[in-house]
């Protein structure tokens, strides 16, 4: 089954206002590592249920879009940590 081109809409809105967001928190060092945890794990929930509806999710494709996750809040993190 191929991929349904709402599932990367969806992906593409969701990631595009988290970083709004985060980028509109901006002297709120709180708000701002929730967002990014939040869109961490959108983006890992996403990724579960789309290979999920694909009918492809194995345990590695869990651990590659956790790891990515955590590499996008971690940079994130830094970023606010940084200001």
């Amino acid at each position: 089954m191929k991929p349904k081109s709402y599932q990367y809409f969806f992906l593409l809105s969701g990631l595009a206002l988290g970083l709004f967001a985060f980028f509109a928190f901006i002297g709120h060092p709180v708000l701002r590592i929730t967002t990014a945890i939040a869109i961490g794990l959108f983006y890992l929930g996403w990724g579960i249920i789309h290979h999920s509806l694909e009918n492809s999710l194995h345990p590695k494709i869990v651990l590659e879009y956790l790891l990515i996750a955590l590499l996008a809040i971690a940079v994130l993190i830094s970023l606010v940590l940084r200001a």
